[in-house]
């Protein structure tokens, strides 16, 4: 089977009438957090354009993206400390990623590409080179995914060209 890192979870599905004729996957990666934008900006036409990015990156179509627990993840004791930070860095928002894949393969590609801290740089920096193309690929086509209002404001775009990207070094894999 394949050899799982700490805090990735696979999930496998199967279907069929005969017993497992896919074996799909689902890598759950925990904790992923954008620097720089507030909760309250990371709008549905956003998480879209993130979700984007990360299937890119996976490659695998959008559809099999999903953020899961979308929450603030400023550091109140941080900010108690130093109140000017604050105000400066725009706040953070934290999230769980789950990707669906068709294999095991695949589920152990991507977990891999994560787990390994060199690797992880080289992820993160794709995803957010890709999520910062499909910001503006979202603005040109007013395409995202289906939902009614596309438009972004001009201080989310703000932040976002500033925006960090981390992915902690562990996701689960399961079903």
């Amino acid at each position: 089977g394949t050899v799982v890192p700490a805090g990735f979870q696979v999930l496998t599905a199967r279907s069929g009438p005969d017993g497992p004729k896919c074996q799909r996957q689902k890598v759950r990666t925990s904790g992923v957090k954008l620097k720089g934008i507030a909760r309250s900006s990371f709008t549905p036409v956003v998480q879209f354009a993130f979700r984007k990015a990360w299937a890119r990156k996976c490659r695998v179509d959008v559809s099999r993206v999903k953020l899961l627990n979308i929450r603030d993840s400023s550091d109140r004791r941080l900010q108690q400390l130093q109140p000017e930070r604050r105000r400066l860095a725009g706040g953070s928002v934290q999230f769980d990623i789950e990707v669906e894949t068709d294999s095991e393969d695949e589920a152990a590609e991507i977990t891999g590409a994560i787990s390994d801290p060199e690797s992880n740089t080289d992820f993160v920096n794709d995803v957010l080179v890709s999520f910062n193309d499909e910001v503006a690929q979202v603005q040109a086509s007013n395409e995202c995914g289906g939902l009614a209002d596309c438009s972004i404001d001009a201080a989310t775009i703000a932040a976002l060209s500033n925006v960090q990207v981390e992915v902690a070094t562990d996701s689960t894999v399961g079903g």
